[in-house]
C-alpha cells in the first residue's frame, strides 16, 4: 500500500525511497474509504470530509486561489504563521493575508481550536488523496463532485 500510494502522492523528486510515515495518512484515508464503501455502499469521499474544507475547495475553484494550500500548511503547524509560511515558502505577511482571506470565508470556524485543525487538515488531506490518486478511478474529478454538491 506505501508503494503504491507512494508512487502516486509522492512530493520530492524522483526518490525510491518510501517511508510508510510520509503515506500512514493516506492509507488510513484508503482504508477508511474501504470501510465506508461497505458501509454505505457508495465510495463518495467527500461525506468523510469538512464542510468548511469544502468552502474553501469551493472558493479556490471559483477565484483560482491556493487557500486550500495555505490553510493545509496552518493546520500542519498547530496555528504557527511563522512556521506555515516557512514550509509554505511564503513571505510570513503573504501567508498572513490569505489566513486573513481564510478567517473571513469561515467567520463563524475557530481556526485556534486544535480538533478543527485536525478536521480541516485531514480533509485536505482527502482532498489530495482524491486528487492525486483516486481521481484516476472516479467517474468526476474533485471539482466537477465539488461543483454540484451541497453541503
Amino acid at each position: 500500500s506505501t508503494l503504491r500510494l507512494g508512487r502516486a502522492l509522492r512530493e520530492q523528486g524522483n526518490s525510491r525511497i518510501f517511508y510508510f510515515e510520509d503515506y500512514a495518512d493516506y492509507i488510513s484515508i484508503e482504508m477508511s474509504l474501504d470501510q465506508f464503501r461497505s458501509v454505505m455502499g457508495h465510495d463518495d469521499l467527500l461525506y468523510i470530509t469538512s464542510p468548511d474544507a469544502v468552502d474553501i475547495y469551493r472558493y479556490d475553484q471559483q477565484h483560482g486561489t491556493d487557500l486550500q494550500y495555505v490553510l493545509y500548511q496552518y493546520c500542519k503547524n498547530n496555528g504557527n504563521i511563522s512556521a506555515a509560511a516557512r514550509d509554505a515558502y511564503m513571505h510570513r505577511n503573504t501567508f498572513s493575508s490569505r489566513m486573513a482571506q481564510i478567517r473571513e470565508i469561515l467567520s463563524e470556524v475557530d481556526l485556534s481550536d486544535g480538533r478543527v485543525q485536525q478536521r480541516l487538515l485531514s480533509s485536505c488531506r482527502v482532498f489530495r488523496y482524491y486528487n492525486l490518486y483516486y481521481d484516476k478511478k472516479a467517474a468526476k474529478s474533485l471539482s466537477e463532485r465539488l461543483s454540484v454538491t451541497d453541503r
